[in-house]
C-alpha cells in the first residue's frame, strides 16, 4: 500500500428479503407523509413536545419546528421552544393527531 493511501473497509451487503424491502419502502413512505405535519413526542423525563416534524435520521433523532413543551411544573403550563432536536434514545412514544393520521393514510377506519 502506498504511503499516503488510506485503508478501506470492505463492506458486505446482506441480502434483504422482499418483505424487508417492502417494509422499508412503506416506512419511508409513511415518514415522508409525516414530514411537516404535527406530531406529539413523549420523552423519558415525562415531558410531551408537540411540533411539526422536520427531520428524522437513522438513529431516530427528531427535529421539530414550532414546538410547544408542556413542561413538568404545573398542568397547563406550556412554553414555546421553536426548533428542537430530540435524541432518539430519549423518545418514549410518538403520536400523530387522528385528523393528521387520516390525511396521511395511517387511519385504519
Amino acid at each position: 500500500m502506498p504511503k499516503n493511501a488510506s485503508p478501506t473497509r470492505a463492506t458486505v451487503a446482506v441480502p434483504a428479503t422482499i418483505k424487508e424491502k417492502d417494509d422499508a419502502l412503506e416506512a419511508r413512505a409513511i415518514l415522508s407523509a409525516m414530514m411537516d405535519r404535527p406530531i406529539r413526542v413523549s420523552i423519558q423525563d415525562g415531558r410531551i413536545l408537540e411540533g411539526r416534524l422536520r427531520c428524522i435520521d437513522r438513529d431516530r433523532n427528531l427535529v421539530l419546528a414550532d414546538t410547544m413543551d408542556n413542561g413538568k411544573t404545573e398542568i397547563g403550563a406550556e412554553r414555546f421552544v421553536a426548533l428542537v432536536m430530540i435524541p432518539g434514545k430519549l423518545i418514549v412514544a410518538t403520536a400523530v393527531r387522528p385528523d393528521v393520521a387520516q390525511v396521511i393514510g395511517l387511519d385504519e377506519s
